[in-house]
């Protein structure tokens, strides 16, 4: 006659166990590289924000033109101002 193997419940409880942790572990990997994922996302946006605000920024200073007396105002705006410059700039 023959006897038929089965599992006993400690042993079905230690490899459920063992099955959760390792999946734990997973599952935390994953949220973590979203996590990570979209913070680097939020980077990648502040420094577009960046690029544009510097862009925007040289391309006002380049179209800054020095008069002859001195002063420098912006071509092609309604509301140009003016500002004094000075002679040198000393870094």
């Amino acid at each position: 006659m023959m006897r038929k193997r089965a599992f006993t419940l400690i042993e079905v409880l230690v490899t459920i166990s063992i099955f959760l942790m390792v999946m734990g572990l997973v599952l935390g990997l994953v949220i973590t590289s979203f996590r990570s994922l979209r913070e680097g996302e939020k980077m990648l946006d502040y420094q577009q924000q960046q690029r544009l605000c510097l862009t925007r920024l040289s391309r006002e200073i380049s179209s800054l033109v020095r008069t002859s007396a001195g002063e420098a105002s912006f071509i092609g705006k309604e509301d140009s101002f003016f500002l004094s410059l000075p002679e040198r700039i000393i870094w």
